[in-house]
């Protein structure tokens, strides 16, 4: 075998290097679309070989992509609280749309993902955004129910206590005078001091 001249090293070594530069770059903006037992999910992993399971892949980016030329990388947002209303595969194809700059999905991967969401998606969307508003209409309902019923538990608990007082001190009157009092006027007391010592009691 001959041996390798030094320019031929350096070829080899720089189209070595330039693969591995590259590949990482392509496998980040690879986003796959599995089905599995019926379900469909995204995820910038390869899918599983086995069963059903149904391997798209979408990208990698072209080199003008956004996110080859984003200066700063991309914070992440917050998933909407509608999803949750959402099917599996609906919020899976969501959760893939609102991660993939975070992940370096290109532009043009990211594109495609929001025509296949909204060509699937569009319809079930508004639905559980309706869904999500009567959610949030009835728990401010009951929300507002409660305070009603705290309101009116705590007005009557001042008005309970403000009447016995008042009979409390209607009985300590009377008991000055009970030597004084003919036997009606005993019995209206005597029932008037039990109907005092029932409800109040405690307070």
């Amino acid at each position: 075998m001959q041996p390798r001249s030094p320019l031929r090293c350096a070829l080899l070594g720089a189209a070595a290097a330039f693969v591995l530069a590259v590949a990482p770059a392509a496998q980040a903006q690879s986003m796959h679309r599995c089905t599995d037992g019926g379900r469909v999910y995204y995820s910038d992993r390869a899918c599983p070989a086995s069963g059903s399971t149904r391997i798209t892949t979408f990208g990698p980016a072209r080199e003008n992509s956004y996110a080859s030329r984003s200066p700063s990388p991309a914070k992440l947002e917050k998933a909407p609280e509608h999803q949750a209303y959402l099917s599996p595969e609906c919020a899976s194809l969501s959760d893939a749309i609102r991660t993939a700059r975070t992940r370096g999905v290109g532009y043009d991967t990211q594109s495609e993902l929001r025509e296949e969401y909204h060509r699937k998606c569009r319809e079930q969307e508004r639905e559980a955004q309706m869904q999500l508003r009567e959610e949030e209409a009835k728990r401010r309902n009951e929300a507002r129910q409660q305070r009603t019923a705290q309101q009116q538990e705590r007005a009557q608990a001042s008005m309970t206590l403000e009447q016995c007082r008042e009979m409390g001190r209607i009985v300590a009157e009377r008991k000055k005078r009970f030597d004084s009092m003919t036997a009606g006027e005993k019995g209206d007391f005597e029932r008037f001091q039990a109907n005092f010592s029932e409800r109040c009691r405690g307070l």
